[in-house]
C-alpha cells in the first residue's frame, strides 16, 4: 500500500520508489514471464492477503462493501447529475478492483473521477453563468 501513496511520485524523484504489487509477484511466482515484460493482474485479494493475511482480505472488502454501500445509498435516488456520475464511476470502479489491485489500478479509477468531476464542475459554471446572462 505504500505504493499507492508513493504513486504520484517519479521514479526520477525516487528512484527505490516500490514496484507494483502485481510486479513484485510476478517475479515470485513466474519469474521467467516477468524477465520477459509479461504482466498479470492479480485480484484484489492479493494485496490484503499478502500485506495483512485472511484478517485483512475480511477487513479490506468488508470496509469496500461499508463505504460502497453507504455512497450508493446517498446517490441512488439524487436526479443530480453529479450523483448519476458518481454511481456509473462507483459501478465502474468495482469491476477494476475486482479484476486487479487497489495500488495498481488506482489511477484507472482515480482519473477518471477527476476528470468527470472537473468537466462537470465547468459545465455547472458555464450553464450558471449562461443563465445569469
Amino acid at each position: 500500500y505504500i505504493n499507492l501513496v508513493a504513486k504520484p511520485i517519479p521514479r526520477t524523484l525516487w528512484p527505490g520508489k516500490p514496484i507494483e504489487f502485481d510486479t513484485q509477484l510476478m517475479r515470485v511466482l513466474f519469474p521467467t514471464y516477468a524477465a520477459s515484460g509479461v504482466g498479470f493482474a492479480f485480484s484484489a485479494i492479493s494485496e490484503p492477503l499478502v500485506n495483512f493475511g485472511l484478517i485483512g482480505v475480511v477487513f479490506f472488502f468488508t470496509g469496500i462493501g461499508f463505504l460502497n454501500r453507504k455512497l450508493l445509498g446517498k446517490l441512488i435516488n439524487s436526479k443530480e447529475t453529479r450523483a448519476i456520475f458518481l454511481n456509473a464511476w462507483l459501478a465502474g470502479f468495482m469491476f477494476v478492483l475486482i479484476r486487479g489491485n487497489l495500488s495498481v489500478d488506482f489511477q484507472r479509477a482515480f482519473f477518471p473521477l477527476v476528470s468527470g468531476l472537473s468537466v462537470l464542475y465547468f459545465h455547472d459554471a458555464r450553464a450558471g453563468k449562461t443563465q445569469k446572462d
